[in-house]
């Protein structure tokens, strides 16, 4: 997939893989927003240290883990759905 088959969404959620991948937890601060939010299976985290720990504990547990981005969705539109 080239650049420019890419949207900026996607690219910056590969330049994030990457730099996980590497492990360059100074250049991952500078991805997210102060604010930001991930949301796992246990837990809601809000904010850039309480996902920079997140993000170490994963690295610790899985210290050769790699990311592939196969495919990205760039954009959704909203739909609604009813019926009985």
């Amino acid at each position: 997939m080239t650049a420019t088959e890419r949207g900026r969404n996607t690219e910056i959620v590969m330049r994030a893989y990457q730099l996980f991948d590497r492990w360059d937890l100074g250049a991952l601060r500078t991805i997210y927003a102060d604010d930001v939010e991930m949301i796992t299976p246990d837990e809601h985290i809000r904010g850039i240290e309480a996902a920079l720990s997140l993000l170490q504990e994963i690295h610790t547990a899985f210290p050769d883990l790699r990311h592939e981005l196969v495919s990205a969705i760039e954009e959704v539109t909203p739909s609604r759905a009813s019926g009985a």
